[in-house]
């Protein structure tokens, strides 16, 4: 009777224990500028392929307005062995300690983006340098996930702004025409 429970217990624990760890979360980080137009183009392609992702996270940081950004950037380019040059050119896209510069909105780079994930999960050997230089380095950053970046303004929202600006217009309007002495 022993056995058979110490044998139940066993077969219990590898059913349950593959379950119960959790696989390295993998984030693609994005290095951008906010005129980019090949970042504006890739960002977008990628938008529109989100599903792909599945669980695999897309960071983006705007490093041409921001400071902050612009130094986790150089700091990243550091870590990577990136030349100056190198460096100031955008999009930047960092998988673990891979990288990749430049990207075009087409399926070709995409998919080498995600074939450098999917290594990652497959071999279990991520190491992920963006968020090491942001801890190494107490960076406070400004990051935008692809929901934040293409946040969808609510149509109602627009329509009472507009209309507490139109009702203030009126009240000056109104103030004006009827404040003066005749």
């Amino acid at each position: 009777m022993k056995k058979i429970f110490i044998s139940l217990l066993l077969i219990g624990s590898l059913v349950l224990f593959p379950s119960l760890v959790k696989a390295e979360d993998i984030t693609i980080y994005f290095f951008r500028g906010s005129t980019c137009p090949h970042c504006e183009e890739a960002l977008d392609y990628i938008n529109e392929h989100k599903d792909q992702l599945g669980d695999i996270k897309l960071v983006t940081y705007e490093v041409w307005q921001d400071a902050k950004n612009e130094k986790l950037h150089s700091l990243v380019g550091d870590k990577l062995g990136l030349t100056d040059k190198q460096k100031e050119n955008v999009p930047l896209i960092v998988i673990g300690d891979q990288y990749q510069i430049g990207m075009y909105g087409n399926a070709s780079d995409f998919n080498g983006i995600l074939s450098i994930a999917n290594s990652y999960k497959e071999n279990g050997e991520y190491k992920d340098i963006v968020a090491e230089t942001i801890q190494e380095n107490e960076l406070k950053v400004h990051a935008k996930d692809l929901d934040k970046l293409y946040a969808k303004v609510n149509p109602l929202t627009n329509i009472i702004i507009f209309s507490a600006f139109g009702v203030l217009i009126l009240g000056f309007v109104w103030f004006i025409a009827f404040s003066t002495k005749k």
